[in-house]
């Protein structure tokens, strides 16, 4: 699991702590995680994989890519508690926030009960920002986990430098890892440029590693690119990775484009991927093509409805070996009805395809209920 936290890591930077949280929860709730597809961003908001009910504090606002203080509250602390059967795992979120001379010091920390009922670290990690007088951000993350006696000792250390610019900024980030000689070493380093406005922007990040010889060689380079209108946004990113000869080309293109209506959206999510069976294969494989049509009625209800289609079935561990074109693998119909109480209930059904069961079918429903505190309860109903 460690592993899976630290890959999540390199490719995100930044954001890695909540991918690394998420896999905590996965990996302790692997019977309701089975799912037909990968959905896209967008629809992972509003559906969970299964029952839960969350009781969480004020979110801590995330920070832009150039921004000398955090605009969160000093302190958050959010609770989690699953339900899987007759079992339920608790897990506590905990953000803390702490003014320095020149600049903040965040400790952010996850907790999860033992089998004695202490409330035990199972992650930390400390932030130190410091805010330059030419504008110049300077970040060191470190990450920790637990070294059997009851404390914690470092186990990653991230330095990043954050350098505005008059059409964007610049990052450089260098990631370390200890030794076998009690040291610490350089395993990788990132570059990060954004140019551009808020109206289009974009950034080009590229990730290197040491070689045998003590080389460092790029082992993944990403291309975003990010743009707004008064009608939706549009956002595309591609990913290039090593392929078969050992040179950088695309690995994955993932599409993202929203539009406004007059009574609602429409959100449209399309994820190509490199044949992995033949790296020279001239066509990719379809990963997702999601496209989310939503209304909102006179009474002030929210209807969606949603269809994936795709090359692969069983979450994209296998291709759809009864069509050789893309198929729906999996469609969603939601309401969300909102009362006079400040409650917000939210009814969703899902049908999917699989390789067991090649013809869409009903899955499962998800009843998901929020009052006006923002205490969240989740019903997870399989379908017979």
């Amino acid at each position: 699991m460690v592993g899976l936290m630290e890959a999540a890591k390199r490719i995100r930077g930044r954001f890695a702590w909540t991918l690394a949280v998420l896999v905590c929860a996965l990996w302790l709730w692997a019977p309701c995680a089975g799912r037909a597809q990968s959905t896209s961003e967008a629809e992972k908001k509003k559906e969970d994989a299964g029952p839960a009910k969350t009781v969480k504090a004020e979110d801590a606002g995330q920070a832009k890519a150039v921004k000398t203080e955090d605009e969160g509250p000093a302190k958050t602390v959010k609770t989690y508690e699953t339900t899987n059967g007759t079992q339920t795992y608790s897990r506590i979120e905990e953000r803390e926030r702490k003014k320095t001379a020149d600049g903040e010091t965040v400790t952010e920390r996850v907790r999860m009960k033992g089998s004695d009922g202490d409330d035990r670290v199972l992650l930390e990690r400390e932030i130190h920002t410091k805010n330059l007088p030419d504008g110049t951000i300077e970040r060191e993350t470190v990450l920790k986990n637990p070294d059997g006696n009851g404390g914690m000792q470092p186990i990653e250390i991230t330095r990043e430098k954050i350098r505005p610019e008059k059409s964007g900024s610049t990052v450089q980030r260098e990631v370390e890892k200890p030794d076998l000689n009690g040291g610490w070493h350089t395993v990788q380093r990132e570059s990060e440029r954004t140019t551009g406005t808020e109206a289009s922007k974009q950034t080009t990040k590229e990730v290197q590693q040491p070689t045998v010889n003590g080389d460092w060689k790029p082992v993944v380079r990403e291309l975003h690119w990010d743009t707004k209108t008064p009608d939706g946004q549009t956002t595309r990113t591609v990913t290039q990775a090593p392929d078969a000869h050992g040179n950088l080309t695309d690995y994955e293109v993932h599409t993202e484009k929203t539009g406004k209506g007059p009574d609602g959206e429409t959100r449209e999510v399309t994820i190509t991927r490199r044949n992995s069976g033949d790296t020279d294969a001239p066509n990719p494989v379809l990963v997702e093509h999601t496209v989310t049509q939503e209304h909102r009625t006179p009474a002030g209800d929210v209807i969606s409805h949603t269809t994936t289609e795709s090359d692969l079935v069983n979450g994209g561990a296998a291709r759809n070996l009864e069509s050789a074109h893309p198929e729906i693998v999996e469609e969603k119909n939601s309401v969300e009805t909102k009362g006079k109480d400040g409650t917000t209930k939210t009814t969703t059904t899902v049908s999917r395809r699989g390789s067991a069961a090649p013809d869409l079918h009903p899955s499962h429903k998800i009843v998901e209920e929020k009052d006006a505190s923002g205490h969240i309860r989740q019903v997870y109903i399989p379908s017979q």
